[in-house]
Protein backbone atom coordinates (compact mmCIF):
# COMPACT_ATOMS: atom_id res chain seq x y z
CA UNK A 1 0.00 0.00 0.00
CA UNK A 2 1.44 3.64 -0.98
CA UNK A 3 0.85 6.13 1.71
CA UNK A 4 0.15 9.48 -0.11
CA UNK A 5 0.04 13.08 1.71
CA UNK A 6 -1.16 15.91 -0.05
CA UNK A 7 -0.33 19.56 1.55
CA UNK A 8 -3.69 21.22 0.05
CA UNK A 9 -7.21 20.12 -0.76
CA UNK A 10 -6.65 20.95 -4.66
CA UNK A 11 -8.79 19.02 -6.80
CA UNK A 12 -5.54 17.87 -8.75
CA UNK A 13 -4.52 16.21 -5.74
CA UNK A 14 -7.73 14.62 -5.32
CA UNK A 15 -7.77 13.74 -8.98
CA UNK A 16 -4.12 11.99 -8.67
CA UNK A 17 -5.34 9.92 -6.00
CA UNK A 18 -7.98 8.37 -8.02
CA UNK A 19 -5.89 8.36 -10.79
CA UNK A 20 -3.61 5.54 -9.42
CA UNK A 21 -6.44 3.77 -7.85
CA UNK A 22 -7.01 3.53 -11.56
CA UNK A 23 -4.01 1.97 -12.30
CA UNK A 24 -4.26 -0.58 -10.07
CA UNK A 25 -2.53 0.86 -6.69
CA UNK A 26 -3.71 0.33 -3.14
CA UNK A 27 -3.29 3.98 -1.53
CA UNK A 28 -3.77 5.62 1.41
CA UNK A 29 -3.93 9.01 1.59
CA UNK A 30 -3.79 12.02 3.62
CA UNK A 31 -4.75 15.44 2.31
CA UNK A 32 -3.20 18.60 4.94
CA UNK A 33 -5.77 21.30 3.90
CA UNK A 34 -4.91 24.84 4.77
CA UNK A 35 -8.39 25.97 4.13
CA UNK A 36 -10.64 23.69 6.45
CA UNK A 37 -12.76 22.63 3.60
CA UNK A 38 -13.02 19.73 1.64
CA UNK A 39 -11.67 19.90 -2.10
CA UNK A 40 -14.18 22.35 -4.16
CA UNK A 41 -14.88 23.70 -7.74
CA UNK A 42 -12.88 27.03 -8.05
CA UNK A 43 -14.20 27.97 -11.33
CA UNK A 44 -18.14 28.03 -9.29
CA UNK A 45 -16.53 30.67 -7.02
CA UNK A 46 -17.32 33.98 -9.37
CA UNK A 47 -20.99 32.64 -8.97
CA UNK A 48 -22.01 32.76 -5.22
CA UNK A 49 -22.34 36.75 -5.28
CA UNK A 50 -25.31 36.35 -7.46
CA UNK A 51 -25.81 32.90 -5.99
CA UNK A 52 -26.56 31.47 -9.10
CA UNK A 53 -25.84 27.75 -7.31
CA UNK A 54 -26.53 26.85 -4.13
CA UNK A 55 -23.03 26.64 -2.23
CA UNK A 56 -22.72 23.01 -1.69
CA UNK A 57 -23.02 22.30 -5.28
CA UNK A 58 -19.35 23.60 -5.71
CA UNK A 59 -18.01 20.71 -3.50
CA UNK A 60 -16.33 17.83 -5.44
CA UNK A 61 -18.39 14.85 -3.73
CA UNK A 62 -19.62 14.19 -0.47
CA UNK A 63 -17.17 14.40 2.49
CA UNK A 64 -18.20 10.60 3.38
CA UNK A 65 -16.98 9.33 0.08
CA UNK A 66 -13.72 10.40 1.12
CA UNK A 67 -13.60 8.27 4.23
CA UNK A 68 -14.73 4.95 2.18
CA UNK A 69 -12.25 5.44 0.15
CA UNK A 70 -9.08 6.04 2.57
CA UNK A 71 -8.81 9.45 2.36
CA UNK A 72 -8.73 11.36 5.50
CA UNK A 73 -8.37 15.14 5.93
CA UNK A 74 -6.32 16.73 8.85
CA UNK A 75 -7.93 19.99 9.40
CA UNK A 76 -6.33 22.79 11.41
CA UNK A 77 -3.13 21.14 11.03
CA UNK A 78 0.22 23.53 10.43
CA UNK A 79 3.19 21.88 9.11
CA UNK A 80 6.39 23.09 10.85
CA UNK A 81 8.90 20.53 9.33
CA UNK A 82 9.50 18.55 5.92
CA UNK A 83 12.29 15.83 6.46
CA UNK A 84 12.54 15.20 2.60
CA UNK A 85 15.21 12.79 2.67
CA UNK A 86 13.05 10.44 5.57
CA UNK A 87 9.77 11.30 3.66
CA UNK A 88 8.63 12.76 7.10
CA UNK A 89 5.98 15.95 8.17
CA UNK A 90 6.54 17.41 11.54
CA UNK A 91 2.91 18.54 12.35
CA UNK A 92 2.37 21.81 15.15
CA UNK A 93 1.56 19.44 17.79
CA UNK A 94 5.33 17.94 17.25
CA UNK A 95 3.01 14.78 15.75
CA UNK A 96 5.08 12.78 12.88
CA UNK A 97 3.53 11.44 10.14
CA UNK A 98 5.74 9.07 7.46
CA UNK A 99 4.52 9.06 3.65
CA UNK A 100 5.55 7.54 0.70
CA UNK A 101 4.49 10.25 -1.89
CA UNK A 102 3.90 13.85 -0.98
CA UNK A 103 2.06 16.10 -3.29
CA UNK A 104 2.42 19.55 -2.78
CA UNK A 105 -1.04 20.97 -4.30
CA UNK A 106 -1.91 24.03 -2.30
CA UNK A 107 0.13 26.22 -0.45
CA UNK A 108 -1.24 30.09 -0.82
CA UNK A 109 -0.29 32.84 0.62
CA UNK A 110 -2.08 35.66 2.54
CA UNK A 111 -3.48 37.88 0.26
CA UNK A 112 -1.38 40.78 -0.68
CA UNK A 113 1.44 39.18 2.02
CA UNK A 114 4.16 41.73 2.72
CA UNK A 115 2.38 44.84 2.15
CA UNK A 116 1.71 47.93 3.76
CA UNK A 117 -1.21 46.90 5.93
CA UNK A 118 -2.35 43.61 4.81
CA UNK A 119 -2.41 42.92 8.31
CA UNK A 120 -6.00 44.34 8.22
CA UNK A 121 -9.01 42.30 8.21
CA UNK A 122 -11.35 42.64 4.92
CA UNK A 123 -8.75 41.52 2.60
CA UNK A 124 -9.39 38.04 0.54
CA UNK A 125 -8.76 36.00 -2.13
CA UNK A 126 -11.24 35.35 -4.45
CA UNK A 127 -10.00 31.87 -5.77
CA UNK A 128 -10.33 30.93 -1.83
CA UNK A 129 -13.89 29.56 -0.79
CA UNK A 130 -13.04 29.89 2.74
CA UNK A 131 -11.95 33.77 2.14
CA UNK A 132 -15.19 33.98 0.09
CA UNK A 133 -17.69 32.30 2.62
CA UNK A 134 -16.47 35.09 5.17
CA UNK A 135 -17.29 37.71 2.76
CA UNK A 136 -20.62 36.57 1.69
CA UNK A 137 -21.53 36.65 5.22
CA UNK A 138 -20.32 40.21 5.14
CA UNK A 139 -21.36 41.25 1.81
CA UNK A 140 -24.58 43.11 3.57
CA UNK A 141 -22.23 45.83 5.90
CA UNK A 142 -20.01 45.87 2.45
CA UNK A 143 -20.75 49.04 -0.16
CA UNK A 144 -17.56 49.25 -1.94
CA UNK A 145 -15.16 46.24 -2.80
CA UNK A 146 -11.71 46.50 -4.36
CA UNK A 147 -10.50 43.82 -7.11
CA UNK A 148 -6.85 43.70 -7.97
CA UNK A 149 -6.03 41.62 -10.91
CA UNK A 150 -4.90 40.86 -14.24
CA UNK A 151 -6.36 38.00 -15.12
CA UNK A 152 -10.05 36.39 -15.86
CA UNK A 153 -10.28 35.46 -12.09
CA UNK A 154 -10.15 39.03 -11.34
CA UNK A 155 -12.73 40.03 -13.91
CA UNK A 156 -15.35 37.51 -13.39
CA UNK A 157 -15.25 38.04 -9.52
CA UNK A 158 -15.87 41.55 -9.87
CA UNK A 159 -18.69 41.47 -12.69
CA UNK A 160 -20.37 39.03 -10.10
CA UNK A 161 -20.24 41.57 -7.17
CA UNK A 162 -21.55 43.87 -10.06
CA UNK A 163 -24.57 42.11 -10.75
CA UNK A 164 -24.90 42.25 -6.77
CA UNK A 165 -25.42 45.87 -6.87
CA UNK A 166 -22.07 46.40 -5.12
CA UNK A 167 -20.00 49.36 -6.22
CA UNK A 168 -17.15 47.73 -7.75
CA UNK A 169 -13.71 49.16 -8.53
CA UNK A 170 -11.04 46.65 -10.37
CA UNK A 171 -7.38 47.44 -10.37
CA UNK A 172 -4.84 46.16 -13.20
CA UNK A 173 -2.06 46.86 -13.70
CA UNK A 174 -1.96 46.46 -17.84
CA UNK A 175 -3.39 49.04 -20.23
CA UNK A 176 -7.04 47.31 -20.19
CA UNK A 177 -8.69 44.25 -18.56
CA UNK A 178 -7.48 40.76 -19.22
CA UNK A 179 -3.59 42.30 -20.00
CA UNK A 180 -3.13 41.89 -23.40
CA UNK A 181 -4.48 38.17 -23.01
CA UNK A 182 -6.95 38.93 -26.67
CA UNK A 183 -6.68 41.26 -29.16
CA UNK A 184 -7.41 45.16 -28.33
CA UNK A 185 -10.73 45.18 -30.07
CA UNK A 186 -12.10 42.43 -28.13
CA UNK A 187 -10.82 43.51 -24.90
CA UNK A 188 -12.11 46.81 -25.56
CA UNK A 189 -15.55 45.23 -26.44
CA UNK A 190 -15.53 43.48 -22.70
CA UNK A 191 -14.29 46.47 -21.45
CA UNK A 192 -17.28 48.72 -22.28
CA UNK A 193 -19.83 46.35 -21.60
CA UNK A 194 -18.06 45.78 -18.15
CA UNK A 195 -18.37 49.39 -17.24
CA UNK A 196 -22.03 49.25 -18.67
CA UNK A 197 -22.62 46.91 -15.68
CA UNK A 198 -21.01 49.70 -13.24
CA UNK A 199 -17.54 48.50 -13.04
CA UNK A 200 -14.86 51.36 -12.15
CA UNK A 201 -11.48 50.30 -13.85
CA UNK A 202 -8.50 51.71 -12.74
CA UNK A 203 -5.58 50.87 -15.37
CA UNK A 204 -2.38 50.54 -15.37
CA UNK A 205 -2.61 51.38 -11.36
CA UNK A 206 -1.43 48.79 -8.65
CA UNK A 207 -2.39 48.94 -4.81
CA UNK A 208 0.65 50.35 -2.36
CA UNK A 209 -1.36 50.16 0.74
CA UNK A 210 -4.58 49.79 2.34
CA UNK A 211 -5.94 52.59 4.87
CA UNK A 212 -8.10 52.10 8.68
CA UNK A 213 -7.31 50.37 11.74
CA UNK A 214 -7.79 46.74 12.22
CA UNK A 215 -10.48 46.43 9.52
CA UNK A 216 -9.70 48.09 6.02
CA UNK A 217 -11.75 51.27 4.95
CA UNK A 218 -9.27 52.40 2.08
CA UNK A 219 -6.89 51.36 -0.37
CA UNK A 220 -4.17 54.16 -1.62
CA UNK A 221 -2.82 53.30 -5.40
CA UNK A 222 0.38 53.81 -7.27
CA UNK A 223 -0.63 57.41 -8.23
CA UNK A 224 -1.59 58.32 -4.62
CA UNK A 225 -4.98 58.21 -5.14
CA UNK A 226 -7.34 56.67 -2.03
CA UNK A 227 -10.63 55.10 -2.70
CA UNK A 228 -12.74 53.97 0.25
CA UNK A 229 -13.97 50.27 0.90
CA UNK A 230 -14.95 47.44 3.17
CA UNK A 231 -13.19 44.95 1.19
CA UNK A 232 -10.65 44.24 -1.52
CA UNK A 233 -10.00 40.72 -3.08
CA UNK A 234 -6.55 39.46 -4.96
CA UNK A 235 -6.44 36.11 -7.34
CA UNK A 236 -2.95 35.84 -6.41
CA UNK A 237 -1.49 32.13 -6.36
CA UNK A 238 2.18 32.47 -5.62
CA UNK A 239 2.37 29.47 -3.38
CA UNK A 240 4.00 30.18 0.22
CA UNK A 241 7.21 28.69 0.29
CA UNK A 242 8.82 29.44 3.46
CA UNK A 243 8.65 25.83 4.91
CA UNK A 244 10.73 24.90 2.20
CA UNK A 245 13.19 27.71 3.34
CA UNK A 246 15.97 25.28 4.76
CA UNK A 247 15.84 22.44 2.85
CA UNK A 248 17.35 20.92 -0.43
CA UNK A 249 13.59 21.57 -2.14
CA UNK A 250 14.82 23.19 -5.17
CA UNK A 251 12.49 26.23 -6.16
CA UNK A 252 12.29 29.90 -6.70
CA UNK A 253 8.60 31.88 -6.76
CA UNK A 254 7.44 28.32 -7.57
CA UNK A 255 8.58 24.97 -7.26
CA UNK A 256 10.86 23.39 -10.06
CA UNK A 257 9.54 20.35 -11.71
CA UNK A 258 9.88 17.63 -14.72
CA UNK A 259 7.39 17.93 -17.01
CA UNK A 260 5.26 15.25 -15.24
CA UNK A 261 5.83 17.89 -12.31
CA UNK A 262 8.23 15.67 -9.93
CA UNK A 263 10.76 17.80 -8.40
CA UNK A 264 14.43 16.89 -7.13
CA UNK A 265 12.93 14.40 -5.00
CA UNK A 266 11.54 11.36 -6.69
CA UNK A 267 9.08 10.74 -4.26
CA UNK A 268 7.54 14.51 -4.26
CA UNK A 269 5.69 15.99 -6.81
CA UNK A 270 4.63 19.77 -7.57
CA UNK A 271 0.81 20.67 -9.03
CA UNK A 272 -1.23 23.27 -9.36
CA UNK A 273 0.48 26.93 -9.40
CA UNK A 274 2.90 25.40 -7.15
CA UNK A 275 4.63 24.08 -9.56
CA UNK A 276 6.84 26.41 -12.10
CA UNK A 277 5.33 24.56 -15.36
CA UNK A 278 2.13 25.94 -15.06
CA UNK A 279 1.74 28.96 -17.34
CA UNK A 280 -1.87 29.22 -17.61
CA UNK A 281 -2.67 31.92 -14.51
CA UNK A 282 -6.49 31.06 -14.61
CA UNK A 283 -6.46 27.42 -16.06
CA UNK A 284 -7.96 26.65 -12.04
CA UNK A 285 -11.03 28.64 -13.06
CA UNK A 286 -11.60 27.63 -16.67
CA UNK A 287 -15.32 25.99 -17.20
CA UNK A 288 -13.43 22.50 -17.79
CA UNK A 289 -11.33 22.86 -14.74
CA UNK A 290 -12.15 19.47 -13.33
CA UNK A 291 -10.85 17.87 -16.85
CA UNK A 292 -7.44 19.95 -16.24
CA UNK A 293 -7.23 18.51 -12.81
CA UNK A 294 -7.69 15.05 -14.65
CA UNK A 295 -5.26 15.53 -17.16
CA UNK A 296 -2.55 16.37 -14.28
CA UNK A 297 -3.72 14.01 -11.88
CA UNK A 298 -2.93 11.24 -15.17
CA UNK A 299 0.18 12.59 -15.62
CA UNK A 300 1.68 12.59 -12.06
CA UNK A 301 -0.16 9.24 -11.15
CA UNK A 302 1.34 7.41 -14.64
CA UNK A 303 4.78 8.80 -13.07
CA UNK A 304 4.62 7.38 -10.11
CA UNK A 305 3.57 3.77 -11.00
CA UNK A 306 6.12 4.04 -14.31
CA UNK A 307 3.50 4.03 -16.94
CA UNK A 308 3.82 5.88 -20.11
CA UNK A 309 1.11 8.29 -20.40
CA UNK A 310 0.66 10.77 -23.13
CA UNK A 311 -1.32 14.18 -21.94
CA UNK A 312 -3.52 15.15 -25.12
CA UNK A 313 -3.87 18.24 -26.32
CA UNK A 314 -6.24 20.81 -24.44
CA UNK A 315 -8.48 23.52 -25.27
CA UNK A 316 -9.47 25.92 -21.64
CA UNK A 317 -12.87 27.09 -21.62
CA UNK A 318 -13.37 30.43 -19.98
CA UNK A 319 -17.14 32.06 -19.56
CA UNK A 320 -17.62 36.49 -18.65
CA UNK A 321 -21.40 36.87 -18.30
CA UNK A 322 -21.92 40.48 -19.59
CA UNK A 323 -25.08 42.56 -19.74
CA UNK A 324 -27.76 39.87 -21.20
CA UNK A 325 -24.36 37.92 -23.08
CA UNK A 326 -22.12 36.00 -22.02
CA UNK A 327 -18.38 36.00 -23.81
CA UNK A 328 -17.06 32.48 -24.25
CA UNK A 329 -12.88 32.89 -23.79
CA UNK A 330 -11.46 29.71 -25.54
CA UNK A 331 -7.34 29.50 -24.84
CA UNK A 332 -5.72 26.44 -27.02
CA UNK A 333 -3.02 24.98 -25.11
CA UNK A 334 -0.51 22.44 -25.76
CA UNK A 335 0.77 20.88 -21.76
CA UNK A 336 0.53 24.34 -20.37
CA UNK A 337 2.11 26.28 -23.15
CA UNK A 338 -0.65 28.79 -24.61
CA UNK A 339 -0.81 28.65 -28.59
CA UNK A 340 -3.69 31.05 -28.78
CA UNK A 341 -7.31 32.49 -28.25
CA UNK A 342 -10.11 33.05 -29.04
CA UNK A 343 -13.60 34.67 -28.24
CA UNK A 344 -17.05 33.71 -29.11
CA UNK A 345 -20.37 35.34 -28.21
CA UNK A 346 -23.52 34.48 -26.84
CA UNK A 347 -26.84 36.20 -27.01
CA UNK A 348 -28.04 34.87 -23.76
CA UNK A 349 -27.15 32.73 -20.86
CA UNK A 350 -27.57 29.29 -21.97
CA UNK A 351 -25.91 26.47 -22.11
CA UNK A 352 -23.24 26.80 -24.90
CA UNK A 353 -21.91 24.26 -27.33
CA UNK A 354 -18.90 25.34 -28.23
CA UNK A 355 -17.15 24.70 -32.43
Amino acid sequence: MKKIIALGNSLTAIKTIEALKTFGEDVEAIIISQENTFPYYRNLLSSLPVRRIPQNKIFYRPSAEYQDEKINFLFDKKVERINFKRGRLTLGDKEQVDYDYLLLSDLVLAPFFGMKGANKTGLFNLKRLGDMTILMKLLPLVETIVVQSDNLAGLQMALGFCEAHKEVILVTSGKNVLNGLLAEADTMAIETRAQEMGLRIMTQSQITEFLGDSQVKAIRLQNGKVYGCQAVLTDSDFPDLRLFKDTDLKCDQRVSVSREGQTNFENVFALDAVCDTIKINDWDVAQNYAMASQEQGNIIAAKIVGKEYLAPATELIWEIPLKGEVMILITFSVGTQVSGSQLFQVKSEQTVVVP
